[in-house]
């Protein structure tokens, strides 16, 4: 699958018109230029149940403080046809994944070590990670006990340090 959506964005590929779009965006120190052409060429070709697109992104970013550039090319499988999901949509789209992502899993990863923790039954693995996903809403919330430009770690250690001070900080609980 991943050589058929490379080889439509080809030279070699069909002549059919590719439509596309580019956004670029800076900030945290970056400069990031995201190109994605869409092709319907896949759509009845391919085993992908309920294909109507496939997209190829191009992500170049220049780190502003080193001048270091990193490119990247990625695929898109997608079974909204182009007149639910033009390229630009597909673009936001592609991001709020990684967006989501990056927002509840990474966190859980990086902050909380949800991957070093082995646990021997399924089931406790999937409620430990429920509790991990509620900690982390409650700690991103307000509260009279940190400011809202502390990081989740700070909140999380405030807690752990003082345990009877977070019982009254959570209204409604």
């Amino acid at each position: 699958m991943y050589a058929d959506a490379e080889l439509i964005f080809t030279e070699a590929g069909p002549v059919l018109p590719k439509k596309g779009f580019v956004r670029v965006e800076k900030g945290h120190g970056r400069l990031e230029r995201r190109e994605i052409r869409v092709s319907n060429d896949l759509q009845g070709y391919s085993d992908f149940p309920g294909l109507k697109q496939v997209a190829q992104v191009k992500k170049r970013v220049l780190f502003l403080k080193t001048g270091e550039v990193k490119e990247n090319t990625e695929y898109l499988l997608t079974s909204l046809s182009a007149e639910r999901a033009r390229p630009a949509r597909l673009l936001s789209l592609m991001r709020g994944h990684w967006g989501i992502e990056n927002r509840l899993f990474h966190v859980k990863d990086d902050s909380f070590g949800e991957d070093r923790h082995v646990l021997c039954s399924h089931r406790r693995g999937e409620v430990m990670s429920l509790l991990r996903a509620a900690a982390i809403n409650l700690l991103r919330g307000r509260s009279q006990l940190w400011n809202d430009e502390e990081p989740l770690t700070a909140r999380a250690q405030y807690i752990c340090a003082q345990p009877l001070a977070a019982l009254g900080a959570f209204p409604g609980l």
